[in-house]
């Protein structure tokens, strides 16, 4: 039963790297062929296989022979890894948890091309976060704390000062909102501390911070599920 899970969702992966890459160049997504982002040709069948292609093909093209990035094989592993755990049992919750996820991905790969993301997206984590909030049982006190009490000063602080962007701010605000203080203190602690660490590594100060703020989120809503 995983396995199709697997499937699906990396499936799904690679249709968030399209996504980002056409929608960034104005190009349509969801009509046209896959083609290599070098030379142009298009893609067969097995050469999109989500993960087996890439590995098939030795990360190269076909045709041109140039590298083909591993964000598009990893974007379709970790997508897939999430949908087996998230969509283990197919209720709302966590049909609700996994469009987040997709969402939170999705935002990620836009971030890391330009640090900055479609305001729909976040729209789409709000409107799935007030409908989640019906749904699980987290207090009113937990959602307003988690709302406010650490998003309320990065924005007074962002205002002398760009600490972090407001993106993200709103993308903590609405997960306080969805999960409590608790969920969103647990996921902005993982999230710092990786983001930290990827910052001494690569020896760069200014790094989109999307991808660890998603990191820390889906890894505690799997703990949580």
């Amino acid at each position: 039963m995983k396995i199709p899970f697997f499937f699906v969702g990396s499936c799904f992966g690679s249709l968030l790297n399209v996504i980002c890459y056409r929608t960034l160049r104005n190009e349509n997504f969801i009509y046209g062929r896959s083609r290599c982002n070098h030379c142009g040709r298009t893609l067969s069948f097995k050469d999109m296989i989500p993960v087996i292609g890439w590995i098939l093909l030795k990360g190269r093209c076909r045709h041109c022979g140039e590298k083909i990035s591993v964000k598009y094989p990893l974007t379709e592993l970790i997508t897939g890894i999430i949908t087996v755990y998230l969509l283990k049992t197919t209720d709302y919750e966590h049909i609700l948890c996994w469009i987040q996820a997709m969402t939170l991905i999705l935002i990620s790969l836009f971030d890391l091309e330009t640090m900055e993301f479609p305001s729909v997206l976040t729209f789409i984590l709000m409107l799935s976060g007030m409908i989640m909030s019906f749904l699980n049982d987290v207090s009113v006190i937990s959602r307003i704390t988690g709302a406010l009490f650490l998003e309320v000063p990065l924005m007074i602080l962002n205002r002398k000062k760009e600490m972090i962007g407001d993106g993200d701010v709103l993308i903590m605000m609405i997960t306080g909102w969805t999960y409590g203080y608790e969920f969103l203190f647990r996921a902005v602690l993982v999230s710092s501390v990786s983001g930290l660490l990827y910052s001494l590594f690569r020896n760069e100060h200014k790094i989109p911070f999307c991808p660890f703020l998603a990191f820390g989120i889906i890894v505690n809503m799997l703990m949580n599920m």
